[in-house]
C-alpha cells in the first residue's frame, strides 16, 4: 500500500493553509495528538515543541521562552517577547497561559518575530491556540483527568446545529 503524508492545516499566517506552504518555523499539535498524550495543562505541551521552555516560579506566573528568548512575567515595563493568541485574540502577557486549556483543536508554536500578524514586539514567537469550532452534527464529550498538585479535572463540551446549515453552537 502507498503511504500518504497527512496534510497538516495551520493558521500561522492567519488564513488556513498547509504546513508545507508556511515559510516560517512552526510546530503544530492537533486535537488527536493532544488527546492521545492526555495533555491537560499548557506546560505539558512544551514537551512536544522543540526550543520552547515553560517555567513557573514561586510567584505562580509562568515564563515562556522560545529559542532562549523570553520576558519576565512581572516586568510590567517590558513588552513580552513571546506572544499568546487564543482564537485570534492576542493576549499581551503569557500569564494567561496558566489558566487551564480545554476543548483545544490545535496549538501552533510560531518561532521568530511575529509582530506583523500577532501583536507588537513578539520577537521570540507566538503560542497560537485554536479551540474547537461548532459543528452541525450533535456531538459531545466528557473527560476526566488528573492534573498537577493532585487536582481532578472534568472537561466536557456539547456541539449542536441550531438552524440547519446556518447556525451552530458549542458549549
Amino acid at each position: 500500500p502507498k503511504r500518504a503524508i497527512e496534510d497538516i492545516v495551520v493558521t500561522a499566517q492567519k488564513p488556513e493553509q498547509s504546513l508545507q506552504d508556511v515559510p516560517i518555523s512552526v510546530s503544530a499539535l492537533g486535537r488527536s495528538q493532544i488527546q492521545d498524550a492526555a495533555i491537560v495543562e499548557a506546560q505539558e505541551l512544551m514537551q512536544y515543541t522543540p526550543n520552547v521552555k515553560y517555567a513557573q516560579a514561586a510567584s505562580f506566573l509562568p515564563t515562556i521562552n522560545i529559542r532562549g528568548f523570553g520576558s519576565p512575567p512581572l516586568g510590567r515595563n517590558l513588552e513580552p517577547s513571546v506572544g499568546l493568541s487564543i482564537d485570534d485574540v492576542f493576549y499581551g502577557r503569557s500569564t494567561f497561559i496558566a489558566d487551564a486549556i480545554f476543548d483545544i483543536d490545535r496549538v501552533e508554536v510560531l518561532r521568530g518575530p511575529q509582530g506583523t500578524l500577532f501583536g507588537k514586539n513578539t520577537i521570540a514567537g507566538v503560542l497560537n491556540f485554536t479551540t474547537a469550532q461548532p459543528d452541525f452534527d450533535n456531538q459531545g464529550f466528557v473527560a476526566l483527568a488528573r492534573g498537577s498538585l493532585s487536582e481532578t479535572r472534568v472537561e466536557g463540551a456539547l456541539g449542536m446545529g441550531l438552524i440547519d446549515q446556518l447556525l451552530a453552537a458549542r458549549v
